[in-house]
């Protein structure tokens, strides 16, 4: 059941105790929130509810145990709160880091699909080099077969000087 200051006021209403707990918590908030230490403002809030007759007796019979509760109520909550905030933040550098890594896989992806069509034409190059290379050996056996005939006709005109 939520007794802060704005929530369940017919409820506060039929209690004093929920009444008088629900403005002494407003009123640490209050002075915590324009400054004071909690510690003060939990202080100045029990005189505030003694001085305006709200749960005097309990107040001032049971003050340091309130103060106390307040102090541990104060730095639970402050704790839940940092806690809070850390783990949304975490959330949130997490999921900055997935989308960076979702960037840099795609850029990966981008690079290796450029790896992969340097690499085709690198073969097609390679492919069109081995067919030069091809006609190349055909072209020197083509050399080397009309050099051979050049040598025959050298060797036959020769031996028909020779025979002349």
């Amino acid at each position: 059941i939520n007794i802060n200051s704005d929530y369940n006021q017919e409820l506060k209403n039929k209690s004093d105790a929920l009444y008088g707990y629900s403005l002494y918590i407003s009123k640490v908030r209050e002075y915590n929130g324009n400054g004071m230490s909690v510690k003060e403002a939990a202080i100045k809030a029990l005189d505030y509810c003694i001085e305006n007759d709200v749960l005097a007796d309990f107040f001032k019979e049971r003050r340091n145990e309130v103060v106390g509760m307040i102090l541990e109520e104060y730095t639970l909550e402050h704790i839940e709160q940092r806690t809070n905030r850390m783990s949304r933040k975490l959330e949130a550098l997490t999921q900055e880091v997935q989308a960076k890594k979702a960037e840099l896989q795609a850029a990966k992806d981008e690079i290796q699909a450029k790896n992969d069509e340097i690499q085709a034409k690198d073969d097609e190059i390679q492919a069109k080099d081995d067919e030069i290379q091809a006609k190349n050996d055909e072209i020197q056996a083509k050399d080397d077969e009309i050099q051979a005939k050049d040598d025959e006709i050298m060797r036959l005109r020769q031996q028909l000087k020779e025979k002349q």
